[in-house]
């Protein structure tokens, strides 16, 4: 193993599992010397490295990589991530992977709500390019990065900054969303390197944690709707879309048998 791989490893152990501190130290002394993995294995000497330092400080905090090197790697996508940003997660590659397989022979006006990054947008007008793809979010930062982000990944999709509890007058054939669905009671339960996330895009009032989901829904933008959701609310969410006048509903678990997914459809 590289000396400078080794020392990295041995910086970051009092925090991380022997399996993270490896993957991090490969994935910051790369991004700091531009060299590949393979390039790392083979070089045995010690590199010296301008600004490792302050990096595995802030690792030994808890702050994400993906903000520290400034992007980050999800469904083949590489994207331009900061503080303004949720970092893409894969049980978000689901849901992508859902709506693909089931909607992609029929040509479709897609609008993505609250895109963030836009990763959810890039990948579905990558995966069906056919596709009319929008998307929305109410930080207008945020939305610098989904530009760069789809300019970046060769895709043409078109974003607008607009509050999403607010009325949205266009129409689709698909509405997807991972809106905030975090109470802010459960902010203390959280991994550690959350609190680095914008908080406006995690946590909603435990007083109405559905609120996202409720006003999309009363909106009717679309015959059909797929929402990521929080795993405490998944019947919830089910009779939530049942009040509102879907009939055609499909709650899905992620990969880690947990309440994630939700379709629901309907003809009026």
């Amino acid at each position: 193993m590289n000396q400078t791989i080794a020392y990295v490893m041995d910086r970051l152990r009092p925090e991380y599992t022997e399996r993270e501190a490896r993957e991090l130290a490969y994935c910051v002394v790369s991004y700091l010397t531009g060299l590949s993995t393979t390039e790392l294995l083979l070089r045995q000497s010690p590199i010296e490295l301008h600004g490792l330092e302050g990096i595995l400080n802030r690792l030994l905090q808890h702050m994400p990589v993906e903000y520290l090197i400034r992007h980050g790697e999800w469904m083949g996508l590489t994207l331009r991530l900061d503080a303004t940003t949720l970092i893409p997660r894969p049980e978000t590659a689901e849901l992508v992977e859902w709506i693909l397989h089931d909607e992609q022979h029929t040509p479709q006006r897609v609008l993505d709500i609250g895109t963030g990054s836009g990763c959810i947008a890039i990948a579905l007008k990558r995966g069906c390019p056919q596709w009319i793809v929008e998307g929305l979010d109410e930080s207008e930062l945020a939305l610098y990065k989904a530009i760069d982000n789809a300019k970046n990944n060769g895709q043409e999709i078109e974003f607008y900054v607009h509050d999403i509890l607010k009325p949205w007058n266009r129409k689709y054939d698909i509405v997807v969303s991972n809106p905030p669905y975090i109470p802010v009671s459960e902010m203390n339960t959280l991994d550690k390197n959350i609190r680095f996330e914008p908080m406006g895009a995690l946590f909603v009032p435990d007083e109405d944690p559905l609120v996202f989901y409720r006003t999309i829904a009363r909106q009717r933008l679309a015959p059909t709707l797929y929402f990521e959701i929080n795993e405490r609310y998944g019947q919830a969410m089910v009779e939530l879309m049942q009040t509102e006048g879907y009939t055609d509903i499909e709650l899905r678990q992620d990969q880690y048998g947990k309440d994630r997914m939700l379709r629901a459809r309907t003809t009026k």
